[in-house]
């Protein structure tokens, strides 16, 4: 039996544990160029009456979805607070 290649493709399903507004209709998984992401999509009326989903991701291993934001984020703040301590590290 063949092993499926999920690379760049995904799934969602509906919530059906949804308890208030803000939580997404839908969730599920999605690969991107190998990496695994977490998905959520609400079900989405706009101005005109046209339905649409509103999607939002997360990379499954709690890393930026766009690193390069936190290193503009560690620059402003180096630049703003000189003496700031930005070690990344675990302190133990």
């Amino acid at each position: 039996m063949n092993q499926y290649d999920n690379t760049n493709s995904g799934a969602l399903f509906k919530n059906n544990r949804k308890t208030e507004e803000k939580h997404a209709d839908y969730s599920g998984t999605l690969n991107v160029n190998g990496t695994d992401h977490w998905i959520s999509a609400w079900l989405r009326t706009d101005k005109n009456g046209n339905k649409f989903m509103s999607l939002f991701v997360k990379r499954k291993d709690g890393t930026a979805a766009r690193p390069d934001q936190a290193a503009k984020f560690k620059q402003a703040v180096k630049k703003n607070f000189p003496d700031a301590d930005l070690d990344d590290s675990v302190p133990f």
